[in-house]
């Protein structure tokens, strides 16, 4: 996402496997303007985290934020 010169990310990860063989449904972000710059939430389903990330995105929007890129990750990894 994209502000001026900011430049922030929101990210979804859902039904990845955990070390203990749970799933792990988590939001990350990173903000510049904040302290600590990266925040990771977790949460009980991936319908919650799902919510949470278009919130975030909607937020974002409606504060005058552009989405840069919307989809896949673009790396391999």
């Amino acid at each position: 996402m994209t502000k001026g010169s900011l430049v922030a990310a929101i990210a979804i990860d859902v039904n990845s496997p955990a070390g203990d063989g749970s799933l792990v449904h988590a939001v990350g972000m990173i903000d510049p303007r904040c302290s600590p710059a990266r925040d990771l939430r977790s949460f009980e389903t991936a319908a919650a985290a799902c919510s949470q990330f278009d919130r975030l995105l909607a937020v974002s929007r409606d504060n005058g934020w552009t989405v840069a890129h919307y989809g896949e990750r673009n790396f391999a990894g």
